[in-house]
């Protein structure tokens, strides 16, 4: 009976072993994405970052920019870092972006692939893997091999660079003294001006004498092509 006990327990222990390294190999191959900012005003970069669990051994690919979506695109190509953790590594990609529509924008999602780093050239990671070519899984080459890690997509709220308030107040163009000058800084035209009457000071005499020079060389190399009309004969 005790054999019976001990052989269940050993089972047991092998089967939460396997089970516990299978979902260690799964959590490793989750990608998750978040964004810099859940909003942003219109114009203004603000980044998609992903991270995902690279074993070691392995090519990683993904793109270098997002696809562009409707008031959305790519600002930058991809930037990433890596940190080793054990015998792998964790990846963090970092897209920057750019918005140009208000309201609640869509970032679209990408898709991360990983496979064995064999004869796979490519820049090198400290996790003994690679950063493959994204071309080779476009061209689906070699795409069986390859396990596919998707990151879903975002959203973004766009603000307006006009604010509530100024639409309430009403828009209003400049007044015109600010066009005219009433509201200049008068101390900073006094000194712009100054400074342009010493460089024009500065500078009128060497105008002057560079066309004195010029119109001298002018008039010697005109003497110098004359010919006597006795010599002509």
């Amino acid at each position: 009976m005790r054999q019976v006990h001990l052989a269940f327990a050993i089972s047991w222990v092998l089967a939460v072993g396997t089970s516990t390294s299978s979902l260690t190999g799964q959590a490793s191959l989750v990608a998750t994405g978040t964004l810099s900012a859940d909003t942003v005003g219109q114009g203004n970069v603000f980044e998609f970052s992903v991270e995902i669990g690279v074993p070691p051994g392995s090519a990683v690919y993904f793109p270098d920019t997002l696809p562009n979506a409707f008031g959305l695109e790519s600002f930058r190509t991809v930037g990433w870092v890596v940190e080793a953790v054990g015998d792998g590594g964790v990846l963090t990609l970092t897209y920057p972006l750019i918005a140009f529509e208000i309201g609640l924008v869509p970032v679209p999602g990408l898709d991360v692939f990983i496979g064995p780093a064999t004869e796979i050239e490519g820049q090198p990671l400290p996790t003994r893997s690679v950063i493959g070519k994204w071309s080779d899984v476009a061209a689906n080459s070699g795409s069986e091999t390859l396990e596919r890690v998707p990151v879903a997509r975002q959203s973004v709220w766009v603000a307006s660079p006009i604010l509530l308030e100024d639409i309430s107040a009403g828009l209003e163009p400049r007044l015109p003294s600010d066009v005219l000058g009433a509201n200049w800084d008068w101390l900073s035209l006094i000194v712009i001006f100054s400074l342009s009457a010493v460089l024009l000071v500065a500078v009128t005499p060497m105008a002057k004498k560079l066309l004195t020079n010029r119109s001298t060389e002018e008039e010697l190399s005109e003497a110098s092509v004359r010919v006597d009309p006795a010599l002509a004969r």
